[in-house]
């Protein structure tokens, strides 16, 4: 199937299926032909080939990785009684690629099956029921006990093991979708990108990962991924009852389709096994607490000391200010305390040299108020430590910051390789073009012509020239001054090898060439180097000193201080500066880098917006724009891997996220190309609620892009009455098999069912006698708009758009 590569902010796109050419199985090709001449054949020998093949596919386990996320999300805790539970696949052709009868109607062989505590029989060990055999084992059949009648592929051996649930012959009539209704419980579907972190951790990849890559980089779509859907809803105590367990498997129905057909083929049947290739649960509660509306509303109204209101103070990162009144004027100690926590800074136990033990300040990358770049370039970690003499306190923050690049780069041996041949060349270089240019005999063109992949030895031969030699063998020309006489005054001396070589190389002509020279070599250290800028690749001590910068449930916010990132690359620089030669070297070719470095921010940043990057000016910094960070550390990055989140400016123009990723499983870093009047937090497209609202409800969705002037697809329709599909109090079925069970009625043939009634709700509102619903119309009309959390001047949480 061929998709669209590119979607805009916010948008799903909804398919049927991505049924592969062949299913898995083994298949054989037969060739024959005859040879004739004028209608009579040459040869009665029988000309015939035969190929036998495989198409393989997943069986018995899948790659627990092939999950891309499951809602409910494991162990997660909400109001999940309205919910139709779901997994989303990597591979959108997985629930297709095994065979199941009625090919015709694409029939999944995965179903998403869910169950109430107590259902499932054993596996008590584990929270979701499932056991562990082996293949062979597994399939070896038992009295009472029915299991897929299916052979192993090829790929497969006995011995290998897989995990299988046993449900009991009346649960498994119950919850067990009917063949009909397969195929309406899996589709596939496309979702933008571009304001997800991924699943990441943002360390980083190494010295040559390219700028721009990662989520976040670029505009478009992820690839198309498979979502099966479950037929249940999941359970929903009573008001007050304690929390109630529901469990959800992935299984697999190849070789159990005799059984689909409501039960009527179980009899002798005490249970039925099934390969159980996935497994989760989560809990139910009637309060709503847990889930992500209480969530996102707790990461923005926390306090930052208990015992009063939050205020957007709060949302700052730095330590909890106490509420005293600042210090006065006179009091010149506690003004600066006071200053120096309302500026982010931590004060953090020091063990000055001469081994007494003092306390000194530090702050992170990350800043509650605006910085300027470093005055200074820094050689050692001590020159970075500051002294603020008239308390007696050191400041140490650009000396991590130093340190810290330093060791990040140490640890990365394929950076340091790449910096050392790289100054190895730089220096080559300039050495050569310093002499060349130094010498009367080079014309500008030969100089702009050194190759520096040969040897010194034949590029000095290559500018010989007869004239030049016979220039070398001839005295002086007539009429030239003569030599100096005894007692003469002498002439002015050669500058200073040091100044003239900085000089020159302070040339802007002379930084072209060489940057010329050197750009391939150049390009994966400052690739590496704007990664670096952008925190990767650091501790997470050093972005939060103090825990109670950001505690759990809580969402914190700062500026990307410049004079941190100065350190910071002044310490990556640093390797193998090991002589005075190598440190003017150094500091002679460092600006190049730098600036090379935040071009490569600056052409991640134009990729995001989709723009060209402005023009570099060397040595001057290029990228003086502010950039701010988000920092939030929530059961919401825990329970929704893909949590979306949006700037916009106030205008409310999108602001592109230089930076988004998983610190850990509950911390999420966001990096903004500029400052954000509003923040967005909401459930990711791809993570929209499949079920009903919490009447029991499902709101009519526009079913086709239509004409000018026509509802946007996806859009609900206005002014149309909701189709009932659950009644909350269990006195109708409605849409369901019965009141008790939950199960949703998919029979197409049945006007009563939900597929009948969406069909018949469709047709009053938006009339179409060629309408015929397919798994993707039902799921848009299934779909519960994902929830949204806009921090700006008033945090609140609103719905987005399909």
């Amino acid at each position: 199937m061929t998709v669209p590569t590119e979607l805009a902010l916010g948008d799903l796109r909804l398919y049927d299926s991505d049924v592969p050419a062949l299913a898995a199985g083994t298949y054989y090709i037969e060739v024959a032909h005859t040879l004739d001449h004028a209608g009579v054949p040459v040869t009665t020998d029988e000309l015939v080939a035969h190929q036998a093949f495989v198409v393989t596919a997943p069986q018995f386990r899948i790659d627990p990785a092939a999950v891309r996320s499951a809602y409910p999300p494991a162990e997660s805790s909400g109001r999940y009684g309205t919910v139709l539970p779901y997994v989303v696949l990597d591979d959108p052709m997985l629930p297709f690629e095994r065979p199941m009868p009625d090919p015709a109607n694409r029939q999944p062989w995965l179903a998403l099956l869910v169950f109430r505590p107590g259902e499932l029989d054993g596996g008590q060990d584990s929270p979701t029921a499932v056991r562990t055999t082996t293949v062979g084992q597994f399939l070896t059949p038992a009295s009472g006990r029915r299991i897929p009648q299916v052979s192993p592929g090829l790929e497969t051996a006995l011995t290998d093991s897989c995990t299988y649930i046993s449900v009991p012959a009346p649960v498994f009539r119950t919850v067990a979708p009917r063949l009909v209704e397969l195929r309406f419980l899996a589709h596939c579907r496309q979702a933008s990108v571009v304001d997800q972190s991924g699943t990441g951790t943002g360390a980083g990849t190494g010295a040559g990962a390219g700028a721009g890559t990662g989520a976040g980089a670029g505009t478009g779509a992820e690839a198309l991924a498979g979502v099966v859907v479950g037929n249940r809803f999941a359970t929903m105590p009573a008001p007050g009852a304690a929390p109630v367990r529901t469990i959800a498997h992935l299984v697999s129905l190849e070789g159990l389709g005799p059984l689909l057909d409501g039960g009527k083929a179980l009899a002798d049947t005490d249970t039925v096994d099934m390969i159980s290739l996935y497994s989760w649960s989560f809990w139910s509660y009637d309060d709503g607490a847990g889930d992500f509306e209480s969530l996102a509303r707790g990461v923005v109204t926390r306090p930052a000391e208990p015992g009063r209101a939050a205020g957007p103070a709060d949302l700052l990162l730095r330590l909890p200010l106490p509420a005293v009144p600042a210090p006065p004027a006179s009091d010149p100690p506690g003004r600066e305390v006071a200053d120096r926590l309302t500026e982010g800074f931590v004060p953090l136990e020091y063990r000055i040299a001469t081994g007494e033990t003092s306390f000194a300040w530090y702050r992170g990358p990350i800043s509650p108020v605006p910085g300027v770049p470093a005055a200074q370039r820094f050689r050692s970690a001590d020159a970075a430590r500051g002294f603020v003499g008239p308390f007696g306190v050191f400041d140490l923050s650009l000396a991590a910051a130093w340190q810290a690049g330093r060791a990040a780069a140490l640890a990365d041996p394929a950076f340091g390789r790449l910096l050392l041949d790289f100054r190895r060349r730089t220096h080559a270089l300039v050495d050569s073009l310093y002499q060349r240019l130094a010498s009367d005999h080079f014309t500008a063109s030969q100089v702009a012509a050194l190759d520096t992949s040969t040897t010194a030895q034949l590029d000095f031969l290559s500018v010989l020239t007869a004239q030049l030699l016979a220039d070398a063998g001839r005295g002086p020309e007539p009429g030239a001054p003569p030599p100096p006489s005894p007692g003469a005054a002498a002439p002015a001396p050669d500058p200073d090898p040091q100044t003239a070589l900085t000089a020159f190389l302070a040339d802007a002509e002379v930084q072209a060439l060489v940057l010329a020279a050197v750009r391939d070599d150049l390009d994966p250290i400052a690739n590496w180097l704007a990664g670096l800028l952008l925190l990767e690749h650091l501790p997470f001590a050093h972005l939060v000193a103090d825990e109670r910068m950001l505690p759990s449930e809580s969402l914190r916010l700062g500026y990307l201080d410049p004079a941190w990132q100065d350190a910071l690359l002044d310490g990556a620089l640093s390797l193998g500066i090991d002589s005075s030669l190598r440190a003017l070297y150094a500091s002679l070719t460092g600006d190049l880098v730098r600036a090379a470095a935040f071009e490569a921010v600056q052409v991640r940043r134009s990729g995001l917006l989709g723009t060209a990057p402005p023009p570099v000016v060397y040595p001057a910094r290029s990228d003086q724009s502010p950039v701010t960070a988000l920092l939030v550390r929530s059961a919401l990055v825990t329970g929704w891997p893909d949590l979306a989140v949006r700037a916009r400016d106030d205008r409310s123009v999108p602001i592109p996220a230089l930076r988004m990723a998983r610190l850990s499983p509950s911390v999420l870093l966001c990096l903004f190309a500029g400052i954000p009047a509003g923040v967005t937090l909401s459930e990711p497209p791809h993570g929209l609620r499949f079920g009903v609202d919490d009447s029991g409800h499902v709101a009519l969705r526009q079913p086709r892009a239509g004409a000018a002037g026509a509802p946007v697809l996806g859009t609900v329709l206005a002014g149309r009455p909701p189709v009932p599909v659950l009644d909350p109090t269990g006195q109708q079925a409605l849409a369901l098999r019965d009141r008790e069970t939950g199960v949703l009625n998919l029979d197409p043939h049945d006007p009563g069912g939900l597929i009948g009634r969406l069909a018949a709700a469709l047709d009053a509102a938006v009339p179409d006698p060629s309408r015929v619903l397919g798994p993707a119309d039902v799921a848009l009309q299934m779909i519960q708009s994902p929830e949204a959390l806009l921090v700006g001047a008033r945090p609140r949480v609103e719905p987005t758009h399909v």
